[in-house]
């Protein structure tokens, strides 16, 4: 595929029900799609092509030190590629597909996707909806992330988008994206539960997932440790402000 315009080449519903074999075909050309979630619209590309990465640390300002979210395809290939203890077990099996991430260690070194999602420890999920489907369906690991602008107000970050119509202003002079799916709004307020495994088990941040929830799987689990790393962004009407004003 070739990028010959600005934006997005393709939008289609998620009810149509070619969506997922037109983004398959994207993904497995190195292209990168937008799918929706729960909590908002994510990118969504192959994680051993580091193309991909590269196109969206570019994309959203983002440091490459601050690395992405790995999407296994499946449970199964997440237990042949990570050291998965039994506290992480627990949670795996309770919660994913769904929405919970693990930091977890790689087994060996898996330098082709290394880069973009951190060594020797990786944040790690199997997804459901869309964005689960997908990797499933292509039976390889995908890349993904927040489609939004990173940092804080003053250095032009922006809230993740939870609509199409955010995705295509925040998009509309990008050539970073091949199809957007228009899964409707995203009704949820907060991001992935994160517990890191990689060692001890603790809650390394607060998310969608109640903390009784994994105090019932896991009754001992450190709260103490979590952090947040969330910062106050511009909602993404500042930039059609701007737009209407330029």
């Amino acid at each position: 595929m070739k990028h010959d315009q600005h934006g997005p080449q393709q939008v289609l519903r998620q009810s149509n029900e070619r969506w997922l074999e037109v983004c398959a075909s994207a993904v497995l050309d190195g292209q990168i799609a937008v799918l929706p979630t729960r909590r908002w619209y994510m990118f969504a590309g192959l994680a051993d092509n580091s193309s991909v990465a590269d196109r969206i640390f570019a994309f959203k300002r983002r440091a490459p030190s601050k690395s992405l979210l790995l999407v296994c395809p499946t449970t199964r290939w997440l237990d042949d590629n990570f050291t998965v203890s039994d506290e992480a077990r627990q949670l795996i099996d309770t919660f994913l597909p769904g929405e919970l991430a693990l930091r977890l260690a790689w087994r060996n070194d898996a330098t082709a996707v290394v880069r973009s999602v951190g060594s020797p420890v990786a944040l790690t999920t199997v997804a459901d909806g869309a964005l689960g489907l997908l990797a499933a369906t292509i039976g390889r690991p995908l890349v993904s992330t927040s489609v939004n602008i990173s940092g804080a107000p003053v250095q032009g970050g922006t809230q993740p988008c939870i609509s199409v119509a955010q995705v295509l202003i925040i998009l509309a002079e990008a050539q970073v994206v091949s199809v957007v799916v228009d899964g409707g709004v995203c009704p949820a307020v907060d991001a992935l539960t994160v517990v890191d495994c990689a060692e001890d088990s603790y809650l390394w941040r607060p998310g969608t997932l109640h903390t009784d929830a994994l105090r019932h799987v896991l009754p001992d689990l450190d709260l103490s440790r979590a952090v947040s790393d969330a910062l106050p962004r511009r909602p993404i009407a500042a930039l059609v402000r701007r737009r209407k004003v330029t």
